[in-house]
């Protein structure tokens, strides 16, 4: 895999980094919809599904929040 996550063992921040590059491409310190993180299990599952949604175009992006689900990328449809 070309990504990989780091959560940190005291906040559970998600830091998402591309390859071998030492600078985040993602820093979640929380859900994105601002509620904090309950454990660092949910923080991970987090992160696991924020990079299969930037892998794979068909996977819905990662939830916003606790219980939510993630919302379906929308196609783009280029002009022909």
């Amino acid at each position: 895999m070309e990504f990989s996550y780091i959560v940190d063992n005291e906040t559970f921040a998600v830091s998402i980094y591309y390859k071998n590059q030492p600078n985040t491409v993602i820093f979640q310190p929380d859900w994105p919809n601002g509620v904090q993180w309950g454990s660092k299990e949910e923080a991970e599952t987090w992160a696991q599904l924020c990079i299969e949604s930037i892998i794979d175009p068909a996977a819905p992006y990662a939830p916003a929040g606790p219980g939510l689900i993630g919302e379906p990328k929308i196609p783009l449809e280029l002009p022909q």
